[in-house]
């Protein structure tokens, strides 16, 4: 009578397989296969070998009964199989350790090297050594500049453009784009720039310079064009909103394209130092606008301590209605050179008319 094997309900379908295929390889005196051939016994041994490879990860010890491996014995299978794969693993590890500890020795022989060449440098040459070390490997858009590079590349790209192009196709340095931003963070918007007379008004008390200067006032024209500028959030190229009053009514006029731009700079008189302390952008020239922006020039610098004994401009028509306006008069038959200043009375401001051997006629207002 045959023996009946009992499976259990787990894993009946996968157990049962490999039922089937152990006996095949095992249990051959229980099934007396009929005699063949030569050729086909090797074949039958070829599909015995690949069986018992298929079966390979089942352990050698079985029941007698049933010639079915037990849950545990399973258990001890699937185990010892992880155990090789992390055997594997931890000699892979081992391999990698070994390489990151010979490139650990090389880097740390090429910091020896570059220590040793920083230390005959220049301070801003070993920033610049250092950039390129840092951002060559680096994605353009995700390199990181220090303050001295973003203001070596602004000084270099304000003289002179073409060769920045050139410094910027060999060497890891920031964009047009990068340069706006970093100089948009320094309040430099239309109108007077305080910021400047805060840190003139620092250097006069530090007696870096003397406080004599100049006030030159001129302006140039632009052509007409308007963009959105994303530090503002608001529109670019047009006129800067100046208030003036005119018959005893305080005016503003519309915003329109600009078409020029007036400038006031200070130059030193004790010393070799230029600063543009407010600039605006005008559709046309306005005696009324400026005498208002000259006089509020001439108030804002007296009270960061800034001396003007001199204002230059050329000979247009408006320069010399605001001149006539302050109480200066140029005309030979009547002529008064000097105003006086509008926040102390006793300091009087000279006019001296220059005629320079050019196209140009400039007006010195001198104390």
């Amino acid at each position: 009578m045959e023996e009946v094997i009992q499976i259990p309900p787990k894993k009946k379908a996968r157990r049962m397989l490999i039922m089937d295929e152990t006996l095949d390889a095992h249990d051959s005196t229980r099934y007396s296969a009929p005699k063949q051939s030569k050729s086909a016994s090797v074949n039958q041994n070829k599909n015995k070998s690949k069986n018992l490879k298929k079966t390979r990860f089942l352990p050698r010890v079985r029941n007698k009964k049933t010639l079915c491996p037990s849950p545990l014995q399973f258990e001890k299978a699937t185990m010892l199989k992880e155990i090789r794969g992390l055997k594997k693993s931890l000699k892979k590890c081992h391999e990698s350790n070994k390489k990151f500890k010979e490139e650990l020795k090389c880097l740390r022989k090429k910091t020896k090297a570059v220590e040793d060449a920083e230390r005959h440098m220049s301070p801003l040459a070993r920033e610049f050594f250092r950039n390129e070390i840092f951002n060559s490997m680096r994605h353009p858009k995700g390199r990181i500049y220090s303050k001295k590079i973003k203001d070596f590349s602004f000084q270099h790209s304000y003289y002179s453009q073409r060769a920045y192009q050139h410094l910027s196709d060999n060497f890891c340095l920031p964009t047009g784009r990068s340069l706006i931003n970093h100089v948009s963070k320094i309040g430099c918007l239309p109108g007077h720039l305080h910021n400047v007379y805060k840190q003139l008004g620092e250097d006069i008390k530090s007696k870096k310079f003397g406080r004599r200067c100049t006030l030159v006032m001129d302006g140039f024209s632009c052509r007409k064009a308007s963009g959105f500028d994303p530090q503002t959030k608001g529109f670019s190229g047009q006129t800067t909103p100046i208030e003036i009053v005119k018959d005893g009514v305080r005016q503003i006029e519309e915003p329109a394209i600009a078409s020029s731009c007036l400038v006031f700079l200070l130059v030193g008189l004790d010393g070799k130092w230029k600063r543009v302390v407010g600039y605006w952008f005008m559709n046309k020239e306005c005696s009324l606008k400026m005498k208002t922006l000259l006089t509020e020039a001439l108030t804002i610098s007296h009270e960061h301590g800034v001396d003007i004994k001199a204002i230059v401009s050329d000979g247009l028509p408006a320069n010399l209605k605001v001149m006539k306006d302050l109480g200066a008069n140029i005309s030979l038959s009547n002529m008064k050179n000097h105003f006086p200043h509008p926040r102390n009375g006793n300091k009087l401001v000279t006019v001296y008319r220059v005629l320079i051997l050019s196209t140009h006629t400039h007006i010195l207002l001198i104390t």
